[in-house]
């Protein structure tokens, strides 16, 4: 059973508490991980911080990529706008991911292998699908 990571992140105290808060994203990172067979071993968290500041200058995000470069798992998120604003920080995190081994399995919602064909090379997240 593959190793997974969750990281759930709200910009403002409001949004904590409606929506797509903290406790909505993780209960979609629980069930995808469990659909997926993943085994979640953590919950990261950010909340109150926005979305535009660097991956790894955020707490969580920090202890995130740390934890990540260690056990090289599968990074699960709500959302990909959780865990980046910034094309450019998504693109250099995405490239440290997969010199790491840091793999990906993509949600049935967005999988461009419907078919449950591996994607022909690695790369570093899965999104958590709406679980009804």
């Amino acid at each position: 059973m593959r190793t997974a990571l969750g990281y759930v992140r709200v910009s403002t105290d409001k949004q904590a508490e409606r929506g797509l808060g903290l406790e909505a994203q993780r209960q979609r990172i629980r069930a995808y991980c469990e659909m997926k067979g993943l085994h979640l071993t953590t919950i990261f968290e950010d909340p109150g911080l926005s979305g535009g500041k660097p991956l790894g200058s955020r707490s969580a995000g920090g202890r995130l990529l740390a934890e990540a470069r260690r056990i090289k798992p599968v990074v699960v998120v709500a959302k990909l706008d959780r865990l980046f604003r910034s094309v450019a920080d998504a693109a250099q995190t995405i490239c440290e991911f997969d010199r790491h081994g840091t793999s990906q399995s993509l949600p049935l919602n967005d999988d461009p292998h419907p078919t449950g064909e591996s994607p022909p090379r690695p790369s570093a997240l899965a999104l958590a699908p709406s679980v009804p």
